[in-house]
Parts: C-alpha cells; structure tokens; sequence
C-alpha cells in the first residue's frame, strides 16, 4: 500500500511512502524508481512491489487494487483486467530475467 501521511503531499523520501510490511517494497523502490518514468512503467512498479513482496512475506498479499488521481481526470480506479495484464507481463519480465542469468552461467562454460 502506499501511503501517505501527509494529505499526498509530495516527499523526498519514497520510503516514507510504504506502509504495511515495506522492507521489500522500500528495497524495489530505491533500486527501480526512476522520477523521469512514464505513467505505463511507474503503474507496472507499483505492482511489481506488491506482488514481489507478496512472494517474500506472508502477510503481505490479496487482489491487487489501483487507482490513479490527477488533475485532468480526478480519481479514476484501474480495471482488474488492467491489473491482471500488468501482472502477466510483469511476470513474463521475471522470466526473462531468470533466464539472463542461467543463460549468462552458460555462455562462461563455452568460454
């Protein structure tokens, strides 16, 4: 969950954002974050923290649920289809990433 409790006011500090069991999430967001992301990418993070803390902490976890608040189209929450789609691709993302590696263990055998 993000949260804030400052009204949503803008903070220097992402950590101070998380709430819940954020240590994971803090990690991902540090590590990932970047102010210069567009909408698209900072929407498939926001899932990512929660689903990737998900499979580290028990207690965290559940139906994912977005919404997003701007000044031209006020509170608007993301369908579940949207959600689900952001998760698949996000965990096609993770293959991908597994296999980087195991294909990077390969390649130093050959060499």
């Amino acid at each position: 969950m993000l949260n804030s409790a400052l009204d949503f006011t803008p903070q220097l500090c992402v950590a101070k954002m998380l709430a819940g069991v954020p240590q994971y999430a803090t990690y991902l967001m540090h590590r990932l974050y970047n102010p210069q992301m567009k909408l698209v990418n900072v929407r498939a993070l926001a899932v990512y923290l929660i689903t990737e803390t998900a499979t580290q902490d028990p207690k965290v976890g559940g139906p994912v649920r977005m919404a997003e608040i701007s000044l031209e189209k006020g509170y608007q929450e993301l369908s579940e289809n949207l959600i689900q789609s952001i998760i698949k691709k996000n965990d096609e993302q993770n293959i991908k990433l597994r296999e980087f590696f195991f294909k990077g263990e390969e390649d130093d055998r050959k060499n």
